[in-house]
């Protein structure tokens, strides 16, 4: 993957895929307690210090909201390569003979390798394949690799999405290398938290690359 390749590849297309089940309109009851798994720093260090070094508070609004609300999008300000913002980066694969791109969310995992992302970043859907040539940019900007890079020696989805094509289940995720220093993912960027079976009404931050227009996918 050099520079220009990266900066060619195209944002991958959910409706050009082979997803095509028609979803019901109902959700799905958590099975479950709620349960949350804490984000780790870089290096194993402290969440909560690192987050007081590398970003800036949120204001509070009268209502409970933390600014901007109810919704709006905007380029993140702090570093890429600070923590949590670290741990966010760009998928890169090729399927077809194509080149797309995605987006991905290094997360805490006992083998500190775990890459979250959508199931059509991993896979087409529908009963196609796994894609190839993928890789891992944490913290990308501009066509540039601060956090270096990490290819995949597995990738995961839900039969859900890989045989039915459904898109509750386009969910995804890649183990990865070691760095070509030999450093494990997490232990570079961190990893974010996770947390399953909560309440789907939350007040969300969303972080990724969006490359279809108005976005040119370089900036976080």
């Amino acid at each position: 993957w050099t520079k220009q390749r990266m900066e060619n590849a195209k944002p991958a297309q959910i409706s050009a895929r082979k997803a095509s089940v028609a979803e019901s309109a109902s959700t799905p009851a958590p099975q479950g307690p709620p349960e949350r798994i804490a984000p780790v720093a870089p290096g194993g260090g402290s969440p909560s210090a690192a987050l007081s070094a590398g970003t800036q508070p949120a204001a509070t609004t009268s209502n409970g909201y933390s600014y901007p609300y109810p919704f709006t999008r905007y380029e993140v300000f702090t570093p890429y390569t600070k923590f949590p913002y670290s741990t966010n980066g760009k998928v890169f694969f090729t399927d077809d003979g194509t080149n797309f791109v995605c987006s991905g969310t290094a997360v805490s995992s006992e083998n500190k390798s775990v890459v979250w992302t959508a199931g059509h970043c991993v896979h087409d859907g529908g009963g196609g394949t796994y894609h190839t040539n993928w890789m891992f940019v944490p913290a990308y900007k501009d066509g540039n690799a601060p956090l270096g890079r990490w290819t995949a020696r597995e990738l995961w989805t839900l039969n859900g999405w890989s045989i039915n094509g459904s898109f509750k289940y386009d969910l995804g995720a890649a183990v990865v290398n070691r760095d070509s220093l030999g450093r494990l993912l997490v232990n570079r960027v961190g990893g974010e938290g996770i947390a399953w079976n909560h309440p789907y009404p939350q007040h969300w931050t969303d972080f990724g690359y969006p490359q279809a227009s108005p976005f040119n996918g370089n900036r976080q």
